[in-house]
């Protein structure tokens, strides 16, 4: 099937679950080719998007050759979703970048994702710059997802993993430690089919059903404790001196009584207008530092100090207006 001008890009036509791999290399005796087969005999339609060229790291990989790998995942994504209901994307080592990008970019054709031993660009500034945007929109990642990384908590991929981890949205999260066996690819592949059976098999969204209906229970339970204790604080009991209820009634009788002024609990305007200004200041200065930190609003090059100290100037000035005035007089007052 024709895959573009790269010629290390192939498919494998196949049932209406498509899996696109995205993979530094698409050689025969790599993982990416070896899963691409296995899931092929598993009536999956697959994918596999590679670089124009072979590359081991990230330092092998030319700046003009990102686009090029990125644009071919997108077009393949885009020819699986042509005959397939279902879509998985599996992102091995560099291509797990990729993979996440395009989870974030697509998620309403993404159905879930897997991630493999992941390492990210940190090599030149152009690729640390080209992470940045992937790293702050993860959570924006909410399908499915499953990651298999090195058992050894100081390898990269375990402490890539952990960032995905702690920074996308996805309600459930499997991770499979490998231990760098030879039995790993078997079992990365294993799980992979595993994972793309229960998803298009609603068993990942019925846990999630099931959380929400605990949630849910919980929820009324909590209600029903809370009105049970509002209840047994009112005493219905004859025999006891007073009610609840014959407590607002004397309330109500009292603030009858001449001479009873009930509170006012309206809240005064304030007349002074410095003080009003000190009041805006303190209201106006945490609003502009928040949305500063939101849009990333900088004319000044300063933030977030113009908001900070709009409120501090204000509180302070606020505070300073309130105190005592001295007053003169000759005598005392009666």
């Amino acid at each position: 099937m024709d895959t573009g001008s790269n010629p290390h890009n192939f498919m494998l036509a196949g049932g209406n679950i498509g899996v696109l791999i995205v993979s530094q290399s698409s050689d025969p005796h790599e993982l990416a080719s070896t899963m691409a087969h296995s899931l092929h005999a598993l009536n999956r339609s697959v994918a596999v998007a590679s670089p124009p060229t072979r590359i081991e790291n990230w330092g092998d990989l030319r700046e003009h050759e990102w686009p090029i790998w990125f644009e071919g995942s997108q077009e393949l994504l885009a020819k699986l979703h042509e005959s397939c209901e279902s879509v998985f994307v599996v992102g091995i080592s560099m291509g797990a970048t990729l993979a996440l990008r395009i989870a974030e970019l697509y998620s309403n054709d993404v159905d879930g994702l897997v991630i493999i031993e992941p390492t990210f660009p940190n090599i030149r500034r152009s690729q640390r710059t080209l992470w940045a945007p992937i790293r702050s929109e993860l959570g924006q990642i909410v399908q499915p997802i499953i990651q298999m990384s090195f058992s050894n908590g100081r390898n990269e991929s375990a402490t890539n993993a952990a960032v995905i981890a702690d920074n996308i949205s996805s309600p459930f999260i499997r991770e499979i430690l490998l231990e760098q066996t030879s039995s790993d690819s078997d079992l990365i592949i294993t799980e992979t089919a595993a994972f793309i059976e229960e998803v298009t098999g609603g068993l990942w969204l019925s846990d999630v059903a099931e959380i929400v209906d605990i949630a849910d229970i919980a929820d009324a339970e909590l209600i029903n404790a809370e009105f049970q204790s509002i209840v047994e604080g009112l005493s219905l009991d004859e025999s006891t001196p007073t009610t609840y209820l014959d407590q607002l009634e004397y309330l109500d009788h009292f603030a009858d009584i001449e001479h009873f002024n009930a509170p006012d609990p309206k809240l005064a305007p304030i007349a002074d207008p410095r003080k009003r200004r000190a009041f805006i200041a303190m209201i106006l200065g945490p609003i502009y530092t928040l949305v500063a930190a939101i849009t990333y609003f900088d004319p000044l090059g300063i933030e977030p100090w113009p908001g900070i100290l709009a409120f501090i100037g204000g509180l302070v000035y606020f505070f300073y207006a309130l105190r005592d005035t001295p007053v003169e007089d000759d005598g005392v007052i009666l």
